[in-house]
C-alpha cells in the first residue's frame, strides 16, 4: 500500500449521498467504491479508445450488420 497515493473529490450532493448509501449497503468505504469506479471508468475509457482507433484507420474491415444477423439466422 506504500505506492497508494490519496486524492480528494468534490462530489455534489445528490451524488455524495448515493455514494454513502451505496457504501451503507455493500459495507464498503467510500474510498473502496470510488476507487473501484475510477478504475473501472479507466478500463473502459482504454476500450473506448481502441475502438476509436480502429473506426478511424481506413484499413479497418467492417461487417455489416445484416450479413451478421443473416448468418446467425442461417446457423441455426
Amino acid at each position: 500500500m506504500d505506492n497508494i497515493k490519496p486524492t480528494s473529490v468534490r462530489l455534489d450532493p445528490e451524488v455524495n449521498r448515493a455514494l454513502e448509501a451505496l457504501s451503507v449497503y455493500t459495507h464498503r468505504s467510500k474510498s473502496y467504491l470510488i476507487k473501484e469506479a475510477v478504475s473501472f471508468y479507466l478500463s473502459e475509457r482504454a476500450d473506448l479508445e481502441i475502438a476509436l482507433e480502429k473506426y478511424r484507420d481506413p484499413a479497418t474491415e467492417y461487417v455489416d450488420w445484416k450479413d451478421v444477423k443473416n448468418e446467425i439466422r442461417d446457423s441455426d
